[in-house]
């Protein structure tokens, strides 16, 4: 591992062109590492280009938009010296942005999935780290100092990958990482206030419809909901509301593991898959998709009722025979 991430440090100081993206409908761990990787590059010298879909308002405590290309994909050159994939499993996750991946000079794939298909000409995988976030600091932290501008996205990507440090994921190491990036100064209790607990009027209204049209299977080892494109319409939320539904569900007294269906489109359906013990990230492989062992998503086709049906059927089964 350190001779890969001699390369990638090697990599980053002969690019001038760089540009760093995340995955479809960022969460905390994409839009952190993301923004904490584009304020490593400014200390290396570098004029960094972040590439996100909308992310949530949320994370505007600690994203620094200076960096972030806000204009149209025909005005953005195609093909950069090197381009840098983060917190994304499979290189189509990357959406609009996975064209100018295949067109760049160089890519690095920096990642802690465990069902990371390796897709970059230097992959950097750790999956036993709690987050990407995690991971960023592991590569950089012995060729950077890290300011107040670097901890305080990476300090959200790991409380939001964790759920504020409550994962199985976490390690003494994520404590300790998470100590030096508090000693920066950071003020990481609104942080986590902000990231974690605080809604919008839109998030609580939809997790009102969530709860409304809640549903158990397997006597309440399963519990799993539905959101339709209408019921997200009404209450005036976006895909990234929808983020800490399936965490919630978790918390149900006897829920072994929770399902969020969503639709995103016609025909397509979004799987969040979390769980206590139960290995979702195999189970979603069976539908295309991946992730963690604890928490996973996959993206169906037909009806969300279908497809709920279809997945709770199958994933009865795996469950009974735990």
């Amino acid at each position: 591992m350190a001779d890969a991430i001699n390369e990638i440090i090697n990599k980053i100081k002969l690019s001038e062109t760089v540009y760093i993206a995340g995955h479809l409908n960022p969460d905390g761990d994409a839009v952190g590492s993301c923004f904490a990787l584009a304020e490593i590059l400014k200390v290396f010298g570098k004029k960094p280009v972040v590439l996100l879909e909308t992310f949530s308002d949320k994370f505007d405590i600690i994203a620094d938009n200076q960096h972030l290309f806000n204009g149209s994909l025909n005005d953005l050159p195609q093909r950069p010296e090197l381009f840098i994939a983060l917190d994304t499993s499979v290189k189509d996750r990357l959406g609009m942005f996975e064209q100018v991946f295949d067109n760049a000079a160089f890519t690095i794939n920096i990642d802690h999935h465990v069902s990371n298909t390796n897709y970059a000409d230097i992959n950097y995988v750790e999956s036993k780290s709690s987050s990407t976030c995690e991971t960023v600091y592991s590569v950089f932290s012995s060729y950077s100092e890290i300011n107040h501008n670097i901890a305080a996205p990476l300090y959200t990507g790991i409380i939001t990958d964790t759920d504020g440090l409550r994962f199985p994921s976490v390690s003494p190491k994520t404590f300790e990482i998470v100590a030096r990036l508090i000693e920066t100064g950071i003020n990481f209790p609104e942080i986590q206030r902000t990231v974690l607990h605080a809604r919008s009027f839109a998030e609580a209204r939809i997790l009102g419809i969530a709860l409304n049209n809640l549903r158990i299977a397997s006597g309440g080892k399963i519990i799993y909901t539905t959101i339709s494109i209408s019921e997200l319409t009404i209450c005036g939320a976006m895909y990234s509301d929808l983020d800490k539904i399936a965490e919630h569900l978790l918390n149900i007294k006897g829920a072994e593991v929770s399902v969020l269906f969503s639709e995103r489109g016609e025909d397509k359906v979004k799987a969040s898959f979390r769980a206590l013990n139960a290995d979702v990230c195999s189970f979603a492989s069976r539908y295309g998709g991946g992730g963690h062992k604890l928490a996973a998503g996959a993206t169906l086709s037909g009806g969300i009722d279908s497809a709920a049906e279809e997945v709770i059927s199958s994933l009865e089964e795996m469950i009974n025979g735990i």
